[in-house]
């Protein structure tokens, strides 16, 4: 996915990697693991993968987060971080982030470079559930408070995670921070096909053109103006 900013006239290539993220996190490395590399064959510079990719999503891919294999993650982690040096590729990815004892977890993507460096980190803002946090995300995570820039190519980037797509004040404070790319990643594992077809009624049908490919899951795209 070539991604053109007029006045650099820059284009960055872009990989969009889905596969069937589930709690297995050694099986969701090996699956990210041969994605980034074929994506490199391909020419992409950077790979876009997933919410959840490598830990798996607590809820509709397990039930909770008591006995996670926190090091297991971490090395994976480190794993993706290792490939992207070698084979000379960012990452966009989706995993859980782990906070200090009692605290849960923030749904995250990391922003992995070209030398293997973690340079940014975005935890979903707007998770779904009520206050009292006794449904949705809200049972496993804990929401993010921050928004997160970057620079590849020249091209500013952003990033936000599922249900933030509610929230078009989060595009438009990236566009005022100067964002032209924001790297939005879902996860719709186990959706039924009416599921899916709730969420494009939510997101509205004009704007169907945006999203060429036939999915509502990971995708990057322009950051709108105001």
């Amino acid at each position: 996915m070539p991604v053109r900013q007029h006045d650099l006239m820059a284009v960055l290539t872009i990989a969009t990697c889905q596969f069937p993220v589930s709690a297995d996190i050694a099986a969701n490395l090996g699956f990210a693991r041969r994605q980034l590399s074929l994506a490199s064959q391909r020419g992409a510079r950077v790979a876009h993968f997933p919410e959840g990719a490598l830990s798996g999503y607590a809820g509709p891919g397990f039930g909770t987060f008591a006995g996670f294999d926190w090091k297991l993650l971490r090395d994976a982690v480190g794993d993706i971080a290792g490939c992207c040096r070698r084979l000379v590729i960012w990452a966009v990815i989706g995993s859980s982030h782990r906070l200090s004892d009692g605290h849960k977890p923030h749904n995250s993507l990391y922003v992995i470079n070209d030398s293997g460096a973690i340079v940014e980190r975005y935890d979903k803002r707007f998770c779904s559930g009520d206050p009292g946090g006794q449904s949705g995300d809200l049972v496993h995570y804990s929401p993010g408070s921050h928004f997160s820039v970057w620079e590849i190519d020249g091209i500013t980037c952003g990033a936000l995670i599922c249900y933030d797509y509610r929230y078009p004040e989060l595009y438009r404070e990236y566009r005022k921070r100067g964002v032209q790319l924001v790297f939005h990643s879902f996860h719709a594992g186990r959706a039924s096909a009416g599921r899916l077809a709730e969420i494009a009624a939510a997101i509205g049908p004009q704007h169907a053109r945006f999203n060429p490919a036939a999915t509502l899951t990971t995708r990057a795209s322009p950051c709108p103006r105001p």
